[in-house]
């Protein structure tokens, strides 16, 4: 359960901080060919901390990512313990 959520967290937060991060920076946001409305008024401050914000919730994204990986392999090619196997998409 805590790995789900460690997943959802930064796949719902990192699109939201982006989306505050190009409110702030008066930059359009266009989705489907249809303008969003700016979330936050303009601040070269707050603009910076977002930018922060999302870069470090990224790279944690991506090392939760290459860690989960790494748990599979260890799980499919060391301890061999059936998890892999359970959890893996087969033929039937």
């Amino acid at each position: 359960m805590w790995s789900h959520l460690a997943f959802y967290v930064p796949m719902i937060a990192l699109p939201l901080i982006g989306y505050g991060m190009l409110s702030v920076a008066d930059y359009p946001v266009i989705v489907f060919g249809v303008q969003l409305p700016s979330l936050l008024p303009h601040s070269n401050s707050l603009h910076s901390m977002l930018w922060n914000a999302h870069r470090f919730l990224a790279l944690c994204f991506f090392v939760l990512i290459v860690v989960h990986l790494a748990a599979s392999l260890i799980h499919a090619l060391i301890r061999r313990d059936g998890v892999f196997e359970a959890m893996a998409w087969r033929r039937r």
